[in-house]
């Protein structure tokens, strides 16, 4: 079976979160962080450029939330794959952001070892 390296994108906010989760993710066997965008605006700029098969997403950013850059991320690139990252725990966000074409919801309460769990 071929080696495939799954190629992520980060958007968040916080320059801190997106330097930690690209340093687990990158220690994780055929997964590699391409680039990480603190905007929904910039997220879409990177993805002019860059190619990648999943983005790790945040729902409150400034600029252009997380949903609104989701929304323009199906229509424009529908091949790949958006998962939320969010401080929101509750289902109605979960819920929302599926309902818009997000594959999954990840917590940001959840351990480090979820990267193990991500299916694509």
């Amino acid at each position: 079976m071929e080696n495939h390296n799954i190629r992520l994108a980060i958007a968040d906010d916080h320059a801190i979160l997106r330097q930690s989760l690209k340093n687990i993710l990158n220690s994780r066997e055929n997964l590699s962080v391409v680039f990480d965008a603190g905007d929904g605006r910039e997220l879409l700029e990177k993805l002019q450029t860059h190619e990648v098969d999943v983005v790790l997403l945040d729902l409150e950013m400034p600029v252009m939330s997380g949903i609104e850059a989701l929304l323009e991320i199906r229509s424009t690139n529908p091949k790949v794959k958006c998962l939320i990252l969010s401080y929101f725990n509750e289902l109605e966000f979960a819920v929302n952001a599926i309902k818009n074409g997000a594959k999954g919801f990840i917590s940001k309460n959840c351990t480090p070892n979820f990267a193990h769990y991500l299916v694509f």
